[in-house]
C-alpha cells in the first residue's frame, strides 16, 4: 500500500485505460490526481503498520510469559 501511495502521486504522461475485452484502449492526457486519496491511503496503511507492530508485540511478550 506504501508503494501504490506514492506512485499514485506521480502523473503519468497518458492514462491508458482497458474498458472491455474487444473494444479500443481509452487514452486521456487531461485528468487529474486525487492527492487527498493518496494521503488517506498512507495515514491508514501506517495505522495498519502500527496495529500489526503492536499486536505482533503482544503475542510475543505472551508467548515468552
Amino acid at each position: 500500500m506504501y508503494i501504490s501511495s506514492f506512485i499514485s502521486l506521480f502523473k503519468p504522461g497518458t492514462l491508458e485505460v482497458l474498458s472491455q475485452s474487444g473494444y479500443p484502449n481509452l487514452l486521456s492526457q487531461n485528468y487529474s490526481i486525487n492527492y487527498i486519496f493518496s494521503f488517506i491511503m498512507l495515514i491508514i496503511s501506517t495505522l495498519m503498520l502500527i496495529s500489526f507492530l503492536i499486536s505482533k508485540k503482544r503475542t510475543l511478550q505472551s508467548n515468552s510469559n
